[in-house]
């Protein structure tokens, strides 16, 4: 596939009950359901929902393959502010986190230095599919570094 034209990259923000395609405007937004039981304790259980409304909309023409930022909301990452900033204090927290493999950065979120964790099991399959329609992840970014400003995506 080839990738559109547009300018800006998309926003895609992740909630546990949506995706919110936003586009060059906020005009622009294509909102996608994710069903019944699509996120369940905080990973995909049902993947092919998902596919099968990226691939509709990129056949009505209403997303075209292109650079796609993913913000994810905060109810699907787990996150702690690190007061000793040891490593032994971040492998203890990221020991209690419940998924089997974790994805974790440390990020600057409002003068606080904090370690986020989100599970593989959300992450990796929603990047594959977007891989498969020829999107181009160019970032992925738990919602708490925009501050308050981007708490819901009711905003939208």
């Amino acid at each position: 596939m080839q990738l559109g034209k547009q300018k800006t990259p998309y926003v895609l923000f992740l909630t546990k009950q949506k995706l919110l395609w936003l586009g060059e405007s906020l005009k622009n937004v294509v909102v996608m359901e994710s069903g019944d039981g699509a996120i369940q304790d905080l990973e995909f259980k049902s993947v092919k929902g998902f596919e099968n409304q990226i691939h509709t909309a990129y056949d009505q023409k209403m997303l075209k393959p292109w650079e796609v930022i993913i913000i994810v909301s905060d109810e699907l990452f787990f996150s702690q502010v690190i007061t000793q900033q040891t490593e032994d204090e971040i492998k203890a927290y990221l020991t209690v986190i419940p998924f089997d493999e974790v994805i974790s950065k440390q990020i600057i979120a409002e003068t606080q230095k904090v370690v986020v964790a989100i599970g593989k099991g959300l992450i990796d399959p929603l990047v594959e599919i977007l891989h498969s329609q020829g999107f181009v992840i160019t970032g992925i970014f738990p919602n708490l570094i925009f501050g308050e400003r981007l708490k819901t995506e009711e905003q939208f």
